[in-house]
């Protein structure tokens, strides 16, 4: 993915960013919290995403979708479409960082149940999108068959 923005506002966007990352409705708390738990340095980070500088900065200024709504599915895609990452990265980036901090914050893991627990959440955010596209199909075919 190459940049379309100049290096100036790239810049002004990752500083908007910084500003955000103690805010829980923002994807910079999210990205933050993550960062701090893997302790990841931003390249790590931006690799991890399959993303690239940008995408990161834009990804940052998004609001947090709510990881128990029945839109979160959508909320994701249209995040994942805006910033050209992966929609079950995101998920999972979302629900690991609010499972963590729930918990507890930073606490030392096996690094064997780390990897563990990261597959299985991938899983769970797969699981629960598809859900949530399922029923939202047959809510929409009930609506149809009822006119």
């Amino acid at each position: 993915m190459t940049s379309s923005l100049s290096e100036r506002t790239l810049r002004q966007i990752q500083n908007m960013a910084r500003k955000l990352q103690d805010n829980p409705s923002y994807m910079a708390w999210i990205i933050f919290k993550f960062q701090k738990q893997e302790k990841l340095s931003m390249l790590n980070l931006v690799n991890i995403l399959g993303a690239n500088e940008e995408s990161l900065a834009k990804l940052a200024l998004c609001k947090r979708p709510d990881s128990n709504s029945s839109e979160f599915g959508k909320q994701i895609r249209q995040i994942s479409e805006h910033t050209s990452i992966d929609p079950l990265i995101l998920a999972r980036l979302i629900r690991q960082s609010e499972s963590v901090t729930a918990l507890g914050g930073n606490r030392s893991v096996n690094p064997e149940l780390k990897a563990r627990a990261s597959q299985l959440g991938l899983a769970a955010a797969r699981d629960r999108t598809t859900e949530g596209d399922v029923e939202e199909h047959a809510e929409d075919e009930d609506d149809v068959a009822e006119q």
